[in-house]
């Protein structure tokens, strides 16, 4: 299912950037360094069963890989956020902006399914990540070899 999708849409991304290769270097740079900070808090927010956490960081995730046309990092983090929404228990991802970590939210019950299919996401995740930085080292202008 996510193999099917292109780890970098270039075309389109380029499309909502301009052709400004380098903004979406700098935002591909920028989505890379913030990865490991959703992925932690994907982690740390299914672990201690703090489910708004995980939500907000996959929307989070989402969004931000949706931006510079990471396909596929798009689609997995979109997964995880719809399982954790499911059940509609959660606000929705504009409330949990503006509200508080500590927040009390009803209890979200996930099926063993629903966290295998999160867990197998998350551990796939990093590899995706490394993935589009190979693949945006080979964005070049026009006028450019590749690297």
């Amino acid at each position: 299912m996510y193999a099917d999708l292109p780890v970098l849409n270039t075309e389109n991304a380029l499309q909502r950037m301009g052709d400004d290769i380098p903004l979406l270097r700098l935002l591909i740079r920028t989505l890379l360094e913030d990865a490991p900070v959703k992925l932690a808090q994907m982690h740390d927010g299914m672990r201690e069963e703090n489910l708004a956490r995980a939500c907000l960081a996959a929307h989070s995730l989402k969004g931000g890989a949706g931006t510079v046309g990471a396909e596929r990092i798009t689609a997995m983090a979109q997964t995880i956020e719809r399982i954790l929404r499911a059940d509609n228990t959660l606000p929705t991802c504009e409330c949990l902006h503006a509200t508080a970590p500590d927040a009390e939210f009803l209890p979200v019950v996930l099926s063993n399914a629903q966290r295998a299919e999160i867990a197998s996401l998350l551990e796939a995740l990093p590899d995706e990540f490394t993935r589009l930085a190979e693949f945006a080292e080979t964005l070049a202008e026009p006028d450019e070899s590749p690297v």
